[in-house]
């Protein structure tokens, strides 16, 4: 993919004010991930009636903390989001702090029936994974999740059994 692309999808998004679902797969597109990374994620927010949101950014070393934090403040502006995929499987260059902030914006999306996260080989650890498992009672309607922690080395299994507990109560 041309790296205008990422540029020409952030212009052409809000001129879609009506659109309900957004899939798109970045994966193993390392060149695509660049400095207009914040505006396309600037345009996701500005798409109101967004119900369905599907991302992949797998594979992509360039996409770290500073897109993710930028990807965390327009889930926020997301109000009517029901279902969320997000990709992430071995962006090594993003930190737990980014991590647990974007898992907290998700928590505050309220209206998630769906969320789906893939999250291996991530640098996940005990407090992110504690903090999400705090949260994840504020979504109140979610009746499906899916979380792919497969390879993240800086968590135990005895951490997992405690958000698998937090999550069933």
């Amino acid at each position: 993919l041309n790296p205008d692309f990422l540029s020409s999808l952030s212009v052409a998004l809000p001129s879609l004010p009506h659109l309900n679902k957004l899939s798109l797969s970045f994966a193993n597109c390392e060149g695509l991930i660049n400095q207009t990374s914040a505006t396309f994620f600037e345009s996701l927010s500005s798409l109101k009636e967004l119900t369905t949101l599907e991302l992949d950014f797998s594979n992509i070393l360039a996409f770290d903390s500073f897109c993710l934090d930028y990807f965390s403040k327009a889930l926020l502006k997301m109000s009517e989001l029901k279902r969320l995929s997000v990709k992430l499987s071995s962006c090594s260059n993003i930190t737990s702090d980014s991590l647990d902030n974007f898992l907290t914006s998700i928590t505050k999306s309220t209206r998630l029936t769906n969320l789906n996260l893939n999250l291996i080989k991530s640098r996940i650890n005990e407090e992110v994974i504690n903090n999400f498992g705090a949260g994840i009672h504020q979504l109140l309607f979610l009746e499906t999740l899916d979380l792919n922690l497969m390879a993240c080395q800086d968590i135990s299994e005895e951490e997992l059994h405690v958000l698998a507990q937090k999550c069933s109560l």
